[in-house]
């Protein structure tokens, strides 16, 4: 059952592959058309004055303190949570490991 369904599969990829071949010689037969000159662009450029990336950046901070800050605020606070949080596990842990040990010791 599962032979033919390969047969099949086998003479439409041979096809595929025939029809894929012999347009390329036709593809590359078309005439490629003239290239047209690359459009000259003139830019007035200037050097950044001194001082200017840090303006643009307060600037940009000022603008868009609506997306950055929260997430600024929101990395923080979740730093100095996840780390109370776990320091506060982590010395309970150790006390009730101390208990144990102690009274397994008297």
């Amino acid at each position: 059952m599962r032979i033919p369904n390969f047969l099949h599969a086998g003479v439409a990829l041979t096809g595929i592959a025939v029809a894929g071949i012999a347009a390329t010689p036709t593809a590359s037969a078309i005439p490629v058309p003239a290239s047209r000159p690359e459009p000259t662009v003139a830019q007035d450029v200037s050097p950044v004055p001194p001082g200017g990336l840090l303006t643009g950046v307060l600037h940009n901070q000022l603008v868009y303190c609506s997306i950055i800050c929260p997430l600024l605020a929101g990395t923080g606070t979740t730093a100095v949570v996840r780390t109370t949080a776990d320091t506060i596990v982590t010395n309970a842990i150790t006390d009730a490991h101390n208990r144990i040990r102690a009274a397994a010791a008297e």
